[in-house]
């Protein structure tokens, strides 16, 4: 079963690139929001195991703002697409976890032992950090079981209904009154991001992914009604029983994820990623898929 749900009921194609077009325009709001963990005192950027602040989406959130229809400068924003942005060199790893040789609940499992095989495991991670909220009880429980190289945090399942509860989703992520074709959509994408290799052996590795999330009602009848909100998370990995597996999580040295001029688009230009990932030190790198395309969920609530 695959259990990425970008909408539901209905589920959709997330793999649409087409920049929709827009009705609304963006109303930016920005909230400070501490990061807070799941395991001893760490954050969690995995939704699979978070106590979340009430009213967060999930830890490393930047606020989440009302998500904009196409702009003229978002318009732009592919236009580097086919270049690396100058300051940040494109990897090899992707965000999709091409490398994974198997799944978990339908999700990417079975990283190599290379830093490629870490980095797309942290990506993975990062991209399905609120799918867990939507599986069927046996499979999130099969997924948190897989993805930890100690026990997970028990209480995993109080957050999860917190969530749901707020959000009018039934205890598998559909919405509990849906109604012709509105959808809820919480989707992840690292892939508009980037990511920092912080450090690496064959036997543990540090990654950091920067990326932002989109959640929200899709409503053919009123276009709009999405947030987007900008997330930071470092993952501590090991190598254990033949794959990368969680051993802590946090934001290390970074606190506010960093927010891109128009906070309510979560596409961003090459250029403008790296100016805004400049204070954060060196060695950022796009992921290997990485773009500069509105994701189809937008799509579909601003056409």
């Amino acid at each position: 079963m695959n259990v990425r749900i970008d909408w539901e009921p209905g589920g959709g194609n997330s793999s649409g690139r087409q920049a929709p077009q827009g009705r609304r325009p963006a109303t930016a709001r920005r909230k400070n929001l501490l990061l807070l963990g799941a395991v001893g005192a760490g954050v969690l950027a995995l939704a699979g195991a978070l106590i979340l602040t009430p009213g967060q989406d999930g830890p490393g959130d930047s606020g989440k703002n009302a998500a904009a229809g196409p702009t003229p400068s978002a318009g732009t924003a592919g236009a580097n697409q086919a270049s690396d942005a100058p300051g940040l060199p494109r990897g090899t790893a992707s965000a999709a976890g091409r490398l994974s040789s198997r799944t978990v609940a339908g999700l990417p499992r079975g990283f190599p032992r290379t830093q490629d095989g870490a980095v797309e495991a942290a990506g993975v991670l990062a991209a399905r950090s609120l799918d867990m909220y939507r599986m069927q009880r046996a499979d999130r429980d099969r997924y948190q079981k897989d993805i930890y190289a100690t026990t997970p945090l028990a209480d995993f399942e109080e957050s999860g209904n917190r969530w749901r509860s707020s959000r009018g989703l039934d205890d598998a992520g559909a919405l509990t009154n849906a109604g012709g074709d509105r959808r809820y959509t919480s989707l992840c994408h690292p892939e508009l991001g980037a990511y920092k290799l912080e450090s690496y052996t064959p036997a543990d590795a540090t990654v950091t992914v920067w990326f932002p999330c989109i959640t929200g009602l899709i409503d053919p009848n009123k276009p709009g009604g999405l947030e987007n909100s900008w997330r930071i998370a470092q993952f501590a990995l090991s190598w254990t029983n033949d794959d990368w597996r969680i051993t802590s999580t946090g934001s290390g040295t970074y606190q506010d994820p960093p927010n891109p001029r128009d906070s309510g688009q979560p596409v961003t230009s090459y250029t403008e990623r790296a100016s805004l990932l400049q204070p954060l030190g060196t060695g950022w790198r796009l992921f290997a898929d990485a773009t500069a395309v509105r994701p189809a969920e937008m799509e579909e609530a601003y056409k």
